[in-house]
């Protein structure tokens, strides 16, 4: 199966869900400082995500493929598309597309968009971290939910 989490950027959400799956971060009560998450692949731009592009991170124990996504708001979009192009070409590959988007907050959105601007931004860090702290015991739930 491939297992595809996103959000709107592939950056925040979806990588802390990938790397949670992949038992790369520890689920603790208390989400991960923000220099730990730095450290994780494609997490804040630390290497490029492309929106609309699915980006393989890892394969679980059970065989399970691991993608991220930025999308930007039209996630629902390229999950239709990646199954109708399944149906068409006759590809028999289950996928999952876990939605993290619900998870960001109005500041979260802010950060993005200061981000976007100063990309140094340590007032745009502080708004983003915010929200996975907030949301960070959801994802884990999401995650435990997927892999069960």
């Amino acid at each position: 199966m491939k297992i595809i989490y996103y959000d709107s950027t592939g950056q925040y959400l979806a990588v802390v869900a990938a790397a949670i799956h992949l038992n790369m971060l520890a689920t603790a009560k208390v989400a991960p400082d923000w220099n730990d998450l730095k450290e994780l692949p494609y997490f804040d731009g630390r290497q490029k995500v492309e929106l609309g592009q699915i980006i393989f991170i890892g394969t679980d124990q059970l065989g399970n493929d691991i993608y991220i996504l930025g999308s930007d708001g039209v996630g629902d979009v390229i999950e239709k598309a990646v199954h109708g192009i399944n149906r068409i070409f006759d590809i028999h590959t289950e996928s999952k597309f876990i939605d993290l988007t619900k998870k960001e907050d109005w500041l979260f959105r802010l950060g993005i968009k200061i981000k976007s601007l100063f990309t140094n931004s340590s007032l745009a860090n502080r708004l983003i971290y915010k929200n996975i702290l907030k949301s960070f015991t959801q994802i884990v739930e999401v995650v435990n939910d997927i892999r069960d």
